[in-house]
């Protein structure tokens, strides 16, 4: 999943899961998050990357969210990222054998967004040309998933 570390739990505790989205934001709860992050790049210089994040339970069943991201690379300005919208819904609202939650993400990124979310990894999370050329070239994508999930305790086993 392409989703921070770790969601919030059925009452509103952190659960330790790193790929899930197991659980919705309790309703009229609101989650914030900072997360910074160093990264060795593939060619050129290694740079800081942070996003902030904000989700709001709707209703128990449907999360919303915003992250803004930047990034630093040695020797050049801070450098503003982009944008992503997020929401998901849970289908049931009881637990089942198999759960369901459906996730849909657009991101309002432009090229100078280095901010890595993807578990295997998309792009080449490197600035490639000029950081003025990349703050001006939009790279815009709406991910959608199905996310299939039981719980057993503490562990869980998750197929998006």
């Amino acid at each position: 999943m392409t989703t921070p570390a770790m969601e919030a739990g059925s009452q509103a505790q952190m659960n330790p899961y790193f790929s899930a989205i197991n659980y919705n934001l309790p309703k009229d709860t609101l989650m914030l998050m900072l997360l910074p992050d160093f990264q060795i790049a593939r060619t050129g210089r290694n740079f800081f990357t942070g996003m902030t994040m904000a989700e709001y339970g709707v209703t128990d069943r449907l999360t919303v969210g915003v992250m803004a991201e930047g990034e630093k690379i040695n020797g050049l300005p801070a450098t503003y990222g982009g944008l992503r919208f997020n929401a998901y819904f849970r289908v049931f609202p009881d637990d089942h054998f198999l759960n369901f939650t459906l996730y849909g993400e657009f991101e309002d990124l432009n090229a100078a967004g280095l901010y890595k979310m993807e578990v295997a990894g998309f792009g080449g999370e490197d600035l490639e040309g000029s950081l003025r050329e990349a703050r001006n070239t939009p790279v815009r994508t709406f991910e959608q998933r199905a996310i299939v999930y039981h719980d057993w305790g503490r562990l869980n086993a998750t197929f998006n």
